[in-house]
Formats: C-alpha cells, sequence, structure tokens
C-alpha cells in the first residue's frame, strides 16, 4: 500500500492475513519505520530527524522497553522498566561517558562517569540525595572519597594530592569543618575541597539523562 499527499510519502506492507506489519513513512519532521508482530501490535521503531537516529523497542505488553540513539553529539542507551521507569541510561560525548543506574521509583541511586578530570562514581540514597562520591582526578592527580548527609552537606573527606600525606577531614551536620588531619591543609587543596562541595566537582559525577521517558 503506497500513499503519498502534500505531507509526506508512505508504505504500508501487510501479511496474508492482512494484518499491517511495517509502515515506512517520509514526511517533514523525518523519515520513520515501525514493526510489528503477528497481531498487529508495534514491536519496533526507528526513526530520523532533526535530533538524530533513533531506535525504539517495545514488549508484548506494548511498552517502550529500551531506546537508542544519536543525540546531542554521541550514542545514548535508555533501558526501562515495565512501569515506564528509565532504569538505565548509558550515555557518551565528546565530554565524557556515563552510566546511570535508577531504582524502581526512578531516582537515580548509581552513577558512574569517566570525563576529562577523571573517573567518578557517586552513590545515592532513596530520597536520590548523593551520599557517597569517589574519584579519581587529573586536575587533583589523586582520589578523593567523601560522604555526605541527607541535606546534602559533606560529613567526611578523604583525599590526596599527588605525592602529599593523605588529608582526611571531619564536618558537622551544617557542613562547617570540624577536624582535619594535618591540621593545616595545603592552599590548593583546600581549594578543590571547597570546589567539590559547591558542586563544581561532584556535580560532574553523575551522568546527565540521556534519552527522556517515553510518553
Amino acid at each position: 500500500d503506497l500513499s503519498q499527499n502534500a505531507v509526506g510519502a508512505g508504505l504500508a506492507l501487510a501479511d496474508e492475513a492482512g494484518k499491517g506489519r511495517a509502515r515506512m513513512e517520509v514526511n517533514k519532521d523525518g523519515s520513520f519505520l515501525d514493526l510489528r508482530d503477528e497481531a498487529g501490535e508495534e514491536q519496533a521503531g526507528m526513526g530520523v530527524n532533526k535530533d538524530g537516529p533513533q531506535l525504539i523497542l517495545v514488549d508484548e505488553a506494548g511498552k517502550v522497553r529500551a531506546r537508542m540513539g544519536v543525540l546531542m553529539g554521541g550514542p545514548v542507551l535508555a533501558l526501562f522498566d515495565e512501569a515506564g521507569k528509565l532504569r538505565v541510561d548509558l550515555s557518551q560525548n565528546s565530554v565524557r561517558a556515563g552510566l546511570a543506574l535508577a531504582d524502581k521509583a526512578g531516582k537515580v541511586r548509581a552513577g558512574l562517569a569517566v570525563g576529562e578530570d577523571g573517573p567518578g562514581l557517586s552513590l545515592s540514597d532513596e530520597a536520590g540525595n548523593r551520599r557517597v562520591s569517589l574519584g579519581f582526578f587529573k586536575f587533583l592527580d589523586g582520589p578523593m572519597l567523601s560522604l555526605w548527609n541527607v541535606a546534602g552537606e559533606p560529613l567526611a573527606m578523604l583525599a590526596q594530592q599527588g605525592k602529599e600525606d593523605p588529608v582526611l577531614v571531619l564536618y558537622d551536620e551544617a557542613g562547617k569543618r570540624l577536624w582535619s588531619a594535618p591540621q593545616q591543609i595545603i592552599p590548593c587543596l583546600q581549594a578543590l575541597l571547597l570546589d567539590w562541595l559547591g558542586g563544581g566537582i561532584g556535580a560532574a559525577v553523575v551522568p546527565a539523562p540521556g534519552l527522556p521517558p517515553p510518553p
């Protein structure tokens, strides 16, 4: 079945029982192809528009379970559960590669990213609050481990810069420094800690979302 109008052109294919099994359409928004099973239910779709190419896979219940595309300069893979919640988000661009894992409520609980400054790992609680961060950073030339409370304030931080001795810093519930070893933190490391606390570094640990959830 071939059709064409002022909006675009389409091609539909059916099996011997008359069930539609495939349809291709080209219009002002792009080119699209969907594939259907014996019952005529959509199982896979592929399209190319101004944002880039995308592939969508659907389960037997008609729920979108996987979306893959090349968007904003890099590939993105998103996996959804039976309820349509985004659970796995894998992406890569010119700045970094990242993986985000979410729970059944859709809250990101773990994030892993490798960027220009180095690798970072972030773990969150059920509310989505960051509670543990770990990274090895180029500008620090060493590792940094931090613990956070539910309000997003730091509780403890352990870091090492280059060949310097490790530094351990403890904070109160308001994020004010209580104790550190050694007592005098070298200025450069102190600046890095403040940058981390301000979110400049720590925010880069969790990958940004890729494809949006399906409608």
